[in-house]
């Protein structure tokens, strides 16, 4: 921890996540003082790795790299400050009850095994398609979204170029393109695909960390938004980086620290400093007061805008688009130390160095998100797993293995209650590895879980949701998190917002703290 030799200073970040890390970086470089203030007391923020048991070492919550652009990687020089990337992109395998599996390689599936020529060549050709449409996304990823207050000429020229370009694919794909858009993944996949296991893993990636099933209406949008992900000019793909996700966020802080920016561990901002309704600074929970003009929040825009600042000094329909915002999570972490490596049935060892996922259908993912509705969980729930130690050995001991799990459709408010539920879920998560992995549960050392209620208590993220609030249609580029604020300006003087709930959306990628960090150095300088 760095010591304060002043109080004041040009610009004041609250939440040292990776947004948060990423616009300090991009301010400090501008020749701004710049305070980066963090609740807890180590830099992360919902990236943050924990042992779980003695020599374990793994991601809380993410655990693969899937929109860390080279751009963000270049205006942060990560891989000067110790980011290290040696691993191939991380294929994924399909699996089902029956040991049958699907094999996706390359940029999202570029070569498949386990499917029929006809599929191949179907799926291939849908791919194409997607990965075109994702471009059109990717487009405005590093821009600050156009809103009332930020339509410029170079803005609506981006569109309008975007628009020619998909217009020049041809008559088709243009015509694909809006036809689809509003669409459901289900009725994308079943117009070409017809093996269960390939449509059960893009269903799933289309609707993970979403409340939506694979038959809602815009679930297609959750595709591209992935797809529109990018590593190393590669499209699609996951990244493990060596030392796992707790060396990405060292080479995050290692660039915030040579940048010259103070920052200050466990220090929980209490709320803002407001004068003449201006911002002048910020008040901590730990008695400290800090002054600035600009204070950048880069922590969820319920906790930013409902708690920091308060109902009091917001407006009526400002405040009631912010309550209608859909933040409560439906995705649960189990982080597992294994006393072995596991075997599985119909896999070899060297596919262990995958992504797994149980979604063996589209009806399989469809039944496992309807109970959510009903504020139940699912009786067989889908699942992503990774063994981390397989990509990074360092991370757990010679021998021994990490289980780390992402589960879909756990929602925030369950009938029974997290109490009743938790085992249960953990129960039915193990029992179907057991059934993949016979022995697998003699083999647990310690297990780590956390509902998206442990999210919200753990990481102080309003709903516990991993993108802080919905990554669907409505609430996308000029519409998150609401369309006053989608340029990262608040209704509040001086007072800006980055992080997950802001566009683009979650992902560890540092794209909107550096948006954001762009949005307050023009308007500085105007």
């Amino acid at each position: 921890m760095q010591e304060v030799p002043m109080k004041s200073y040009d610009v004041i970040i609250v939440g040292a996540g990776h947004n948060g890390m990423a616009a300090a970086v991009k301010l400090s470089k501008s020749g701004r003082k710049v305070l980066l203030l963090e609740s807890s007391s180590k830099p992360g923020g919902m990236a943050v790795s924990n042992e779980i048991f003695k020599g374990y070492n793994t991601a809380t919550l993410p655990h693969l790299i899937n929109h860390l652009s080279s751009k963000v990687i270049k205006e942060l020089d990560l891989f000067d400050h110790g980011l290290e990337i040696k691993n191939k992109i991380i294929p994924s395998i399909s699996i089902d009850q029956n040991h049958n599996h699907v094999f996706l390689n390359g940029e999202y599936g570029s070569n498949v095994e386990g499917i029929n020529s006809e599929d191949n060549h179907s799926w291939l050709k849908l791919r194409k398609r997607l990965f075109n449409q994702a471009n059109l996304l990717k487009r405005f990823i590093s821009n600050t979204p156009i809103n009332q207050e930020n339509i410029s000429f170079l803005g609506k020229l981006k569109f309008i170029k975007a628009g020619l370009d998909l217009r020049l694919q041809g008559k088709e794909e243009f015509q694909e393109f809006f036809r689809m858009i509003l669409m459901c993944v289900a009725d994308v996949l079943e117009e070409e695909i017809e093996s269960d296991l390939l449509s059960g893993i893009v269903s799933f990636d289309s609707t993970l960390g979403i409340r939506l099933g694979p038959r809602s209406p815009t679930s297609l949008m959750g595709l591209l938004y992935r797809f529109s992900g990018e590593f190393n000019g590669q499209q699609g793909v996951q990244i493990f980086p060596v030392g796992g996700m707790e060396q990405l966020i060292k080479s995050f802080y290692a660039s915030v620290e040579s940048s010259g920016v103070t920052t200050l561990f466990s220090q929980t901002v209490k709320n803002f400093i407001i004068k003449d309704g201006k911002i002048d600074g910020v008040i901590t929970k730990e008695g400290n007061e800090y002054k600035s003009r600009i204070v950048l929040s880069s922590v969820s825009p319920i906790l930013t805008f409902l708690e920091l600042i308060g109902t009091k000094r917001l407006d009526t329909g400002f405040i009631r688009e912010l309550k209608s915002l859909r933040y409560h999570g439906n995705v649960s972490k189990l982080n597992l130390a294994l006393d072995r490596i596991p075997v599985f049935e119909g896999l070899d060892e060297n596919q262990l160095s995958s992504r797994i996922v149980y979604a063996p259908s589209i009806e399989h993912v469809e039944k496992n998100f309807n109970p959510s509705k009903y504020q139940e969980l699912p009786t067989d729930p889908n699942f992503e797993l990774v063994f981390p130690n397989r990509f990074d050995q360092s991370l757990a001991p010679n021998g021994a293995a990490i289980a780390s799990i992402i589960i879909q459709n756990t929602p925030y408010n369950l009938k029974n209650g997290w109490e009743k539920s938790r085992e249960k879920l953990q129960n039915d998560v193990l029992s179907r590895l057991e059934s993949f992995s016979p022995g697998i549960k003699k083999s647990i050392l310690a297990s780590q879980f956390l509902s998206p209620q442990d999210i919200e208590n753990s990481f102080n993220v309003p709903g516990g949701h991993w993108h802080h609030s919905e990554l669907q249609i409505d609430r996308m580029y000029s519409l998150r998190p609401v369309f006053k604020c989608s340029n990262y300006k608040t209704p509040l003087s001086g007072l800006y917002i980055c992080g997950s709930g802001t566009h683009p959306g979650g992902g560890i990628n540092g794209n909107s703290g550096i948006n954001a960090a762009k949005q307050i150095i023009k308007d500085i300088n105007n």
